[in-house]
């Protein structure tokens, strides 16, 4: 019976071992992944910060924090750079170095803008071009949209198949889906509201998939398309029309689901800086 105890005992302080080594374990990579700091730094004051605070109640964020930074509003220690890409970007290394420089770095920053061509004015598809390559050797992630954040709204009803697309259409042709939900997208305001996000994360019953995943699908296929036409990556204004930023909704979606699920096992918080 000594024996048979001792045997017990033993297999109990394996198990319990067991238990804290594999615990330590956990705790050690649930901490390392919680620390995660996203910036978000937007070309334009409604519209994109409007859809990424859709974003934060669609995905019912509780436990992250999230400030809204556009491009041409002034926050502490850093000026405002305007509406610009190159500028944006600028902004976006600038919180990036002094977040570091406070011993609080950011693991991802991204810049959100747009290509927006004017006739006779070349230097808004040059500085396009520039922006996404400076920001590439930065290490700072892209979410761009050639010609407007718009055609990534579009999306999410049609598959926009034809190589160019103006930005002046845009708008009529995310109304006409609209009228369907009586709802109208305000060219003026440009602002999404509840209601019309609550349309671009609704199921398509004709399609079989959330209208989300459908713009994203739509926009890696004709990402693809000119990534045959145009395999060497240069002069990305060029390519009309297109989107990364399902790159970013991606991105958003994955780390935010992360951060829930972890959540229940650490007292910290993930912070999101959009």
């Amino acid at each position: 019976m000594a024996r048979l105890n001792n045997k017990e005992e033993k297999q109990k302080a394996n198990r319990e071992a067991h238990n804290r080594r594999t615990n330590v374990g956990l705790d050690r990579n649930t901490e390392s992944r919680l620390e995660e700091y996203i910036l978000i730094v937007c070309e334009g004051q409604n519209t994109e910060i409007s859809y990424f605070e859709g974003l934060k109640s669609f995905f019912k964020i509780t436990n992250a924090t999230i400030k809204v930074i556009a491009g041409n509003l002034k926050t502490p220690d850093i000026k405002a750079k305007g509406t610009d890409p190159v500028k944006i970007l600028e902004k976006a290394k600038e919180m990036r170095d002094l977040a570091k420089t406070n011993k609080n770095p950011y693991t991802q920053v991204w810049c959100v803008f747009d290509h927006d061509p004017k006739i006779g004015d070349q230097s808004r598809t040059i500085n396009f071009d520039i922006a996404i390559k400076k920001a590439k050797k930065e290490k700072i992630q892209v979410a761009y949209s050639n010609q407007a954040f718009e055609f990534w709204l579009l999306l999410h009803f049609e598959n926009c198949s034809e190589n160019s697309l103006h930005r002046d259409l845009y708008y009529d042709k995310i109304n006409n889906y609209l009228t369907d939900f009586k709802l109208n997208y305000d060219k003026d305001s440009k602002l999404i509201t509840k209601e019309v996000f609550e349309v671009l994360q609704s199921y398509d019953k004709r399609e079989g998939k959330t209208r989300q995943k459908l713009a994203i699908d739509r926009a890696k296929r004709i990402l693809k398309v000119w990534e045959n036409i145009n395999p060497v990556r240069l002069n990305l204004a060029q390519e009309e029309s297109s989107t990364t930023v399902f790159q970013l909704v991606e991105e958003f979606a994955d780390s935010t689901l992360k951060c829930n699920f972890l959540y229940k096992k650490s007292a910290k918080k993930c912070v999101f800086l959009v």
